[in-house]
Order: C-alpha cells, then structure tokens, then sequence
C-alpha cells in the first residue's frame, strides 16, 4: 500500500495549515495522524477544535490520497468525513533506532531496573494515549511469577500548561513514580 501511495502521486506531501490554499490542478496527498479534536474536545480551545475539524474535513475530501498512520485513524477518518475507501490508506509510523544508545547503569539506578526485566514506551499522559491500560496490565503481570519483578518504564512528551490544567492525574496516583 505504500508503493502505492508514493508512486501514484509521485511524493507530494501536503501540510495541514496549507489547507486553504489548494490549486485544483495539482495532485495532493494529505498525512493525519489523529483526530484527537473530535474524540477530546475538552483539550482544544473552541477556535482550535473548529479549525482542525474544518482543515482536517477539507483536506481529506479535497487530497487525492488520504495517509493515516494506523487502521484506527482510517476508520475514523471514513466515518467522520465520508472519505472514499479507495483514496485512503495506512502507511504506520515507522521505528527508527537510534544510535546513540547511552549506558544502560545510569537507568537501573534511578529507576530501579533490571537489565531484561522491564517494559519500555513512549508516550505522554494524554487521556486518548490510553496508558491506563497499559499500567493494568502490568499491575496484572504483577500475578505471575516471571513478570512480578519487571517494571514499566515511560518516557516522552509532557502536557502543556493548558491541558495539564484540565488533565485529572487522579487514575494514574497508585501507579506512577515521577522522576
């Protein structure tokens, strides 16, 4: 489906602010990698939810090819704005290993790791991020022998200002150590 994609409209990548500015005579593929506006309005100001429903509506009707990163963005693109099954497709984020891997003791102390016995990822505390379900498992993991001593490890963007404000840290109190 990727070839697809990039041979067929020959790499032309659009960006959202650009929306508006759209020539009919030119071939567009449009990437979205959420509609994170619709599912949780209360983190957008109402002018930012309006524009990101418009510009994200406009230019998946508007864009010959339609990327989303996952299955579950696809689907929710087609229902929300009627897209064309046709003009629309999955090309997922890709994971790029870095090579400037740091030692690994620094961590073990200061998080209390043990090489091979831990879980990583990466994410923020964003409610559609879906982390409580992540930290019930290992609380579930937690049950069997071979997994009671592994820990989760998270790392990655925090909330701004404005939506740690509405954010309710409450759920995740028993489980997480900030460091």
């Amino acid at each position: 489906e990727y070839v697809r994609c990039i041979n067929e409209f020959k790499k032309v990548v659009m960006e959202i602010k650009d929306v508006l500015t759209l020539e009919d005579n030119n071939k567009y593929v449009v990437v979205i990698h959420d509609l994170i506006s619709c599912h949780f309005p209360q983190l957008f100001s109402t002018s930012g939810r309006h524009w990101l429903s418009f510009a994200s509506k406009r230019a998946s009707r508007r864009a010959d090819m339609v990327v989303a990163i996952s299955n579950f963005v696809r689907k929710d693109i087609i229902d929300r704005f009627s897209v064309n099954v046709d003009h629309i497709c999955t090309i997922y984020n890709p994971i790029l290993p870095s090579r400037e891997v740091g030692p690994f003791s620094p961590l073990m102390g200061k998080y209390g790791i043990s090489r091979n016995h831990y879980f990583y990822t990466v994410s923020s505390l964003a409610t559609n991020k879906n982390l409580m379900t992540l930290l019930k498992l290992m609380n579930e993991l937690k049950e069997h022998d071979q997994f009671k001593n592994y820990k989760l490890l998270i790392s990655g963007v925090g909330l701004s200002a404005s939506a740690k404000s509405k954010f309710n840290f409450q759920p995740y109190h028993d489980y997480l150590v900030e460091n």
